[in-house]
Formats: C-alpha cells, sequence, structure tokens
C-alpha cells in the first residue's frame, strides 16, 4: 500500500516535495498488523531527519494525505491523534515524549477510495530539526490488515509501541528502519493565509 503524505499550506500552492520516495511497504503509520492481531490502543512514530526536509524549512503544514494503490480501498472506522513535532534525537531507540508536540488532528481514521486524510486542527509550522509524527489509534472495529510505501531509511526511524493486556500480556515495542512515504506542497518562509475580506460598506 503506498502512502503519500501530502502537506498543505496556508496560502497558496507551490512546488511539491516527495520524501522518502520508494515502494517498499511496511505498517506505517498505522499498524494495523498489530492492531489485529493484539488489540490494544497503539502508538507509532515516525522520524524524518532534517536533511530530508530542506524544502520544507519554514512551511506551514494544514493537512497530510495518505495514498493506497488500490483504488477502492475502504478501511477503518477507529479513532486516532496525530501530534507533530521537531526533535534533535536521530533514532527512535525508544517511544518519545510528546507532551510539547503539537496537536493536529483527533477524530476518524479511515480510508475512502484510497485516501487517508488528516485536516488539521492546529496548523503546523516547520523550522528545523528532525521531524517526529506520533499517531496514537485505538482498537477496535480494524477490518483488515493495511501497508504503506516508503523506503528502508536508517535504524529505528520508526517505532511502535502498545501496552499489553489480558489475553495479551506484554508490551509491544518494537523499532523499525521503514519510513512512509512523504509528498508535501511546499511554501517560502513568510508566506501567510490572506487576510479576510470585508463587504465594501465595512461591515
Amino acid at each position: 500500500m503506498s502512502m503519500a503524505l501530502s502537506l498543505s499550506f496556508a496560502g497558496k500552492a507551490q512546488t511539491a516535495v516527495t520524501v522518502a520516495d520508494g515502494t517498499q511497504t511496511g505498517w506505517f503509520p498505522i499498524n494495523s498488523e498489530k492492531l489485529l492481531s493484539r488489540p490494544v490502543t497503539l502508538q507509532t512514530q515516525m522520524l524524518y531527519q532534517a536533511s530530508m526536509l530542506t524544502s520544507l524549512l519554514n512551511t506551514t503544514i494544514t493537512k497530510m494525505e495518505f495514498y493506497s494503490p488500490i483504488a477502492n480501498e475502504t478501511w477503518g472506522g477507529i479513532t486516532g491523534t496525530v501530534k507533530v513535532m521537531t526533535t534533535t534525537v536521530t533514532s527512535l531507540g525508544s517511544i518519545q515524549n510528546t507532551s510539547s508536540a503539537t496537536t493536529v488532528y483527533t477524530g476518524m481514521v479511515a480510508i475512502t477510495g484510497n485516501l487517508l486524510e488528516f485536516t488539521f486542527s492546529s496548523p503546523f509550522t516547520y523550522t528545523g530539526d528532525n521531524l517526529l509524527i506520533d499517531v496514537v489509534t485505538g482498537s477496535t472495529n480494524v477490518p483488515t490488515t493495511t501497508k504503506f510505501y516508503g523506503v528502508t531509511a536508517t535504524t529505528n526511524s520508526s517505532r511502535v509501541y502498545g501496552a499489553g493486556t489480558w489475553p495479551y500480556p506484554g508490551n509491544i515495542n518494537e523499532g523499525s528502519s521503514f519510513l512512509p512515504k512523504v509528498k508535501a506542497a511546499s511554501f517560502g518562509a513568510g508566506i501567510r493565509a490572506p487576510p479576510e475580506q470585508k463587504p465594501a460598506n465595512g461591515r
């Protein structure tokens, strides 16, 4: 399954940027394999190095889109929360604390057609350093396993964690070198949304 993460910005669209562009498949950003085999709340994290993101510097992200190559894919019904933050951490040897991260999406997690879309409730401005995307998903209504396109990056570029509860004792805590493919629509530094237009009478 392909994942293209389309990052939209306030203002008008400019050049599209693709990061981690590959045809390998992996269980990020949503690890439905673990959700099916051990139905617990799961946290997945993906770490994109700053060197991969130079074209996104000082841009404001308002949306993420993940794509499946299956044109009529219908998947989901679970709930989830997405957070984004920058960090100097270079490897996910453990799940990172996201207390300082920006919560950009809370709601349903589903694929309709071939699209999994998160529209940010709080836009996020990327100003440098490595970029961490954190996704927490619920544990019910997972209909099938789903993979995403990406690349093999460095060790522990991604990680999945879930607390074990009976009858599934023990925690899930696994690192991966897989990084999902990211396609971004990029704006230059200082771009802002246009001011609100007022009627001619000033009201």
